[in-house]
């Protein structure tokens, strides 16, 4: 009678427990469910730029064209068989002939400058995102689609498309996760292909047919609005390829021959404003430090009257971005010259004002004597607030001094909330001509202004309920004063969609 007692009590805990394992398990399984989530973007994209008015007018010393003449193949044509002292020596004693050549040079940059500055293209993209839960909040993982096709390009001008190029797609995702603790406080890890959402390693989500992506390990440690963490990159998957590329696989970087470019940082988030610290680095190569604050500041603080309501839709604004870089002894610009230890600096200010559906805002861009450039495998650091709205040019010369304006208006009272249209002025000067052709940068040397204007003008509207929620409308015209004098135009029409 007792041993029955006993296998029954037996029989009803083991019971009990199995009861208890499988309730558990599939609470875990249920919650890893409900945290899953499966998105889509749709994008369509057409962008022209046109060459207008080109005129080159550069003149040359007889030292400097005749570096010209033998960088570009063009001494074979016009001096067969001399030496590049015996070519400088002729110029420099025959000023008439420097003249014709200079003439000569200059008629064919303004030939190639119509033909390879002309963009006319557009393709279509999908992307797929699938990001699990954490299975027993431990264990989860990431999954992701990429690809993107030409539906016309009429131009040797490359943006989104490379001139013989159909199209590029890739494995944009796949990466194992864990995560100790919640959502507000844990220590995670993810390994794999994916994207980063940290400084230096920027992104590009809204022009092109692909993302960037990485491939590496990110380690967070996270305590509610602070958040410290470690990345290694060994690989990047580029907007323009399909494929991963490693360090190896650029030319400027196999000098330094490191295998991996690492980052720690350090941010904190909260209502009014944030911070973020990180140091980047690759090993004989360069390392790049940069900070980047931002806050904003409710002019009814300062005495003026506005509904308590209302208080934090009046505010004023201000950001500080910036960048020491240390060259190290195997530094090479992307554009193949060696440039070994040296430093560089890059910084932007920016003060503006949240009017309610208004917004204003000027910022200062420097760049150093010596130029900006990526720190390592796809890893950036410049400055790009405001100067990161532009659409022709890029803003990392040496020496370029650029003061950004933009205003912006919401249509919210028209009941228009997801339109949006914006005005952006950007006017560059003090770009140091010599120290551009000094890093490399012979295109920009021959064909570009040490000082220039850009000009935007963009419409942006996006449905904001019903069924066509997530579909969105973007549109920009851009002209700039430099010596391709170029008229742009871009359009984007983008579908986004939680699957589940």
């Amino acid at each position: 009678m007792r041993i029955s007692r006993i296998a029954l009590t037996i029989s009803v805990v083991l019971s009990a427990s199995a009861a208890f394992h499988t309730s558990a398990n599939d609470s875990a399984w249920d919650k890893f469910v409900d945290d899953s989530s499966l998105n889509m973007k749709g994008r369509m994209s057409g962008i022209k730029m046109t060459p207008n008015n080109v005129k080159v007018d550069n003149q040359f010393n007889a030292t400097t064209a005749t570096g010209l003449l033998f960088q570009t193949g063009a001494n074979e044509a016009l001096f067969p068989g001399m030496t590049p002292q015996q070519v400088a020596g002729y110029l420099d004693t025959n000023p008439e002939v420097l003249a014709a050549v200079t003439k000569e040079v200059n008629t064919m940059l303004e030939d190639e400058v119509n033909k390879s500055g002309e963009v006319d293209q557009g393709g279509a993209s999908l992307w797929l995102e699938f990001e699990s839960g954490y299975l027993f909040d431990v264990v989860g993982f990431d999954l992701g689609y990429q690809g993107g096709v030409k539906t016309w390009n009429n131009a040797e001008g490359t943006l989104i498309l490379k001139p013989n190029d159909d199209g590029y797609n890739r494995v944009s995702t796949a990466r194992g996760k864990l995560r100790f603790g919640d959502d507000a406080r844990h220590i995670s890890a993810k390994h794999g292909l994916g994207v980063i959402n940290r400084m230096h390693f920027g992104r590009d989500p809204d022009e092109y047919l692909l993302d960037k992506t990485y491939e590496g390990t990110e380690i967070n440690a996270k305590w509610d609005n602070y958040t410290l963490y470690g990345v290694t990159v060994t690989g990047i998957g580029e907007v323009t390829h399909s494929e991963i590329k490693r360090a190896e696989d650029f030319a400027h970087f196999r000098k330094a021959g490191f295998k991996h470019t690492n980052s720690m940082g350090f941010e904190y988030k909260s209502d009014y404003g944030q911070l973020k610290l990180a140091h980047t680095w690759s090993n004989n190569y360069m390392n790049t430090t940069s900070v980047k604050a931002n806050t904003g500041l409710p002019i009814a603080w300062l005495g003026a009257d506005i509904a308590p309501e209302a208080e934090f839709d009046y505010l004023l604004l201000f950001q500080i971005n910036y960048n020491l870089q240390a060259a190290k002894e195997d530094f090479v610009t992307k554009y193949g010259v060696e440039m070994p230890n040296h430093d560089s600096t890059n910084y932007e200010v920016m003060f503006g004002a949240q009017l309610d559906n208004v917004f204003m805002a000027a910022s200062l861009n420097q760049v150093g004597d010596n130029g900006f450039y990526k720190t390592g495998t796809g890893s950036g650091g410049s400055s790009d607030n405001l100067v990161g709205l532009s659409l022709i040019n890029d803003y990392d010369l040496p020496g370029q001094t650029t003061y950004t304006f933009v205003t912006s208006y919401n249509g919210r009272d028209m009941n228009l909330p997801g339109l949006d249209i914006s005005a952006i002025v950007l006017h560059s000067r003090n770009i140091d001509m010599d120290a551009v052709l000094a890093s490399g940068n012979i295109d920009y040397y021959l064909t570009g202004d040490p000082e220039f204007t850009e000009t935007l003008f963009e419409t942006r509207y996006s449905i904001q309920e019903g069924m066509l929620e997530g579909l969105s409308f973007r549109g920009v015209m851009g002209y700039e004063s430099n010596q391709a004098n170029l008229l742009g135009y871009a359009m984007w029409i983008e579908y986004n969609r939680a699957l589940f």
